[in-house]
């Protein structure tokens, strides 16, 4: 984290602008968390996330019997508070948190190929995601409004309008 979020980061990105990181243009070292959160241990997440774990498709909840035929089927596995549910997470949630933040948590997305979780949208927290394997085309935007409230956030109910 030492190389992301340094004073520059603050002062420049925090609550501001987005900053995209590529591990791609920055070297392995970029992103260990492939080396710390293995396959089974995202299985295991699912897998004990209860009422927790939510799966969509195209914006829908699905209606399969389990969440694993529901991935097969092209749905999206979110688990909310994931922190609650790996060490590793934890201990990265909990590091943030005292270092730089108040409060940190976290929430694991299972995607499948050429699918997308959610729809364009902002949120009313600030977020970091990393993408822990595969590939995916990201489109990041500037905030269409700094800092806004809960109700003010766009795509959750209805699509964002194009820039």
């Amino acid at each position: 984290c030492e190389e992301l979020l340094t004073p520059a980061f603050f002062q420049e990105h925090f609550e501001k602008k987005p900053l995209h990181f590529r591990a791609a243009e920055r070297g392995k070292s970029a992103n260990r968390l492939p080396d710390a959160l293995l396959v089974d241990d995202v299985a295991d997440i699912i897998e004990g996330a209860g009422k927790s774990l939510k799966v969509f498709k195209h914006g829908e909840p699905s209606r399969l019997g389990t969440p694993w035929l529901s991935y097969l089927d092209g749905s999206s596995m979110i688990v909310n508070q994931a922190d609650r549910h790996n060490q590793v997470i934890f201990d990265m949630c909990r590091g943030l948190a005292h270092r730089h933040f108040e409060h940190v948590f976290a929430v694991v997305y299972l995607t499948p190929p050429a699918s997308q979780a959610v729809r364009l949208h902002n949120d009313d927290q600030d977020v970091f995601l990393l993408q822990v394997w595969g590939s995916k085309k990201w489109t990041v935007r500037n905030a269409p409004q700094l800092l806004p409230y809960t109700e003010e956030m766009l795509g959750k109910e209805y699509p964002v309008p194009e820039e």
